[in-house]
């Protein structure tokens, strides 16, 4: 049955380890999975932290962003800050942070947008393209690509030039590296200003 796979599953993990639905869909079909999670909640013997998302331990607070990574990897998906709040923490370039909702937070991710509901506040994701997932994957990309938030921005090219400033060798290299993943205007703004980062 799937309740005695379950319950053998959850007492093999340790007690602060947080599992999700997908984990033990091995033990039954879905219905029954969530009907025996349900139970097990109700009866306190596991706390749900988000739908789909649960552990054993009623004292753990992880935080919303730990929620939202498990949630994400559970489905084989990937998330990353949201452009804005990287932009934010570049702080020459203050930008209303669209990642901070009133009761939650909005994170990019490499799939389709969604959003659920944690005992943190809400979760929000806002799908990117590929392109931009690709990007994100690098300390150098992701700023790239929070640059490529500010398209319609008066502020671009000081953004590109305060960001990119007193780069190191190993910096050059991974910016020309994300070279074929920037818009088109945006790597020719690169090339105009730094021909010898490119080049080098």
């Amino acid at each position: 049955m799937a309740s005695a796979g379950i319950r053998s599953h959850i007492a093999n993990l340790n007690y602060s380890t947080i599992f999700t639905t997908r984990d033990v869909l091995k033990y039954g079909k879905r219905n029954a999975v969530d009907q025996c999670l349900h139970f097990l909640v109700k009866s306190g013997e596991i706390r749900r932290l988000a739908r789909g998302v649960f552990v054993q331990d009623p004292h753990i607070n992880p935080s919303i962003e730990e929620i939202a990574e498990i949630k994400a990897v559970a489905f084989g998906k990937r998330i990353y800050k949201y452009a804005t709040e990287v932009l934010n923490e570049i702080a020459r370039f203050p930008q209303k942070d669209e990642s901070k909702e009133p009761y939650g937070k909005t994170f990019a991710i490499n799939g389709h947008s969604s959003r659920f509901e944690t005992f943190r506040g809400q979760v929000k994701y806002k799908g990117i393209a590929q392109r931009k997932a690709k990007l994100c994957e690098s300390s150098i990309g992701e700023k790239v690509n929070a640059l490529w938030h500010l398209v319609s921005d008066e502020h671009i090219e000081n953004a590109v030039r305060f960001v990119f400033r007193n780069l190191n060798r190993a910096e050059r290299l991974s910016l020309r590296s994300c070279s074929s993943l920037m818009p088109g205007w945006l790597n020719d703004m690169f090339i105009d200003r730094f021909a010898r980062t490119f080049a080098a």
